[in-house]
């Protein structure tokens, strides 16, 4: 009997609804605009539902004499409260998709504000993913965002909390932030980071434009997976001493980045840089003893230098232009240092994959 009711209370049900503009001048051709929205929700043992898929739109059609025919034109609404309630059950919790970009609106389209309802309580991973909001509002009873929940808000430019929220805050209106592990969850367009962080999210900063010569604070203790990834206009990156671990795809596809120092972490990772644009410097910090696979991939790279605390360096981690100069304190390559550890572009083309090494070289101060 309990696995038929679950199974019940598990469909899934779709709901439409419209609303019709307001009157138009009498000049104005017929136009017929409806703020719309597709939702998908699962009902929960419990009573409540959770939203797992929701594409918000804004649709006109108009009809003139010289276009005597439907055109509908899909953007966003100015703004988009999710409902409190779908079929009388209350919306506590957003699924991975639950809220993210509709495929047939363009990317000129933004969203004003998205209201989240007070009976939210959590958002799963990527639950609210690429919508382009300039404001995202908060209810106090929004607990649990889990890692990557909020994701690719390239345009946000303020966050409010409306009543008295126990785990979350809005330093300034300029960040969404979490008490309970000092971590920035979503940063805004500013840039900017609270003092008392020690964690910058996973896709904190991803997609802002314009951040330029960026420094983090001191204090900040790690960079989560894609916190800077795709940040155009993103030129330099500073990294504090406090740093001691990055993960993943931090700087991923950052065009106009040319220079990246600082930190303390001891493993360069995995992709931690990848796109094809001129980077002219990467200083490896004195903390670092392994470069991993596919660390730097990166063919227009210019200079990379590597201190003598480097002893692992893995096949393929360093990916540069055929004539960049890779810089080494070492004396001579270490046993440590895999054959293969760097590619150049000849690779690519089964040209010589030669590139110039300088050893004993001095390292930037």
């Amino acid at each position: 009997m309990r696995r038929a009711v679950i199974e019940i209370l598990t469909l899934t049900m779709l709901l439409c609804g419209c609303q019709k503009d307001a009157d138009l001048p009498n000049d104005a051709p017929h136009v017929e605009r409806y703020d719309a929205y597709v939702l998908a929700a699962s009902f929960e043992e419990d009573g409540s539902c959770t939203l797992v898929s929701g594409y918000p739109y804004r649709m006109e059609i108009p009809i003139t004499e010289d276009h005597p025919y439907l055109e509908s034109y899909n953007v966003y609404p100015a703004v988009f409260h999710v409902p409190e309630q779908i079929g009388g059950h209350p919306v506590t919790r957003i699924a991975e998709g639950g809220l993210q970009q509709s495929e047939a609106i363009g990317h000129f389209s933004v969203i004003e504000a998205l209201y989240l309802p007070d009976s939210l309580q959590s958002i799963d991973r990527r639950g609210i993913h690429r919508l382009p909001i300039r404001v995202l509002s908060v209810g106090q009873n929004l607990t649990e965002i889990e890692p990557g929940g909020l994701c690719e808000m390239d345009r946000l430019e303020s966050v409010e909390i409306r009543g008295n929220n126990p785990r979350y805050t809005n330093p300034e209106g300029k960040c969404l932030y979490d008490q309970e592990t000092n971590t920035l969850i979503m940063g805004t367009v500013s840039g900017y980071i609270p003092q008392e962080t020690k964690q910058i999210g996973e896709y904190a900063f991803m997609g802002k434009r314009n951040l330029g010569s960026f420094v983090i604070p001191q204090g900040i203790e790690r960079i989560h997976a894609y916190a800077f990834a795709y940040c155009d206009g993103l030129t330099e990156i500073i990294i504090p001493d406090s740093v001691t671990e990055i993960d993943k795809c931090i700087l991923l596809e950052c065009h106009d980045l040319i220079r990246i120092r600082g930190g303390s972490y001891t493993e360069v990772p995995s992709t931690m840089i990848t796109n094809d644009y001129e980077l002219a410097e990467f200083v490896v910090p004195r903390s670092v003893s392994v470069i991993r696979k596919g660390a730097l991939t990166n063919l227009a790279t210019r200079a990379v230098y590597i201190p003598s605390s480097v002893e692992t360096i893995e096949a393929g981690a360093l990916w540069t232009a055929a004539d960049a100069v890779l810089y080494c304190e070492a004396a001579e390559q270490p046993e440590g240092w895999q054959e293969g550890w760097y590619i150049t572009e000849g690779w690519r083309d089964g040209s010589e994959n030669q590139i110039e090494v300088v050893w004993n070289a001095k390292m930037p101060d």
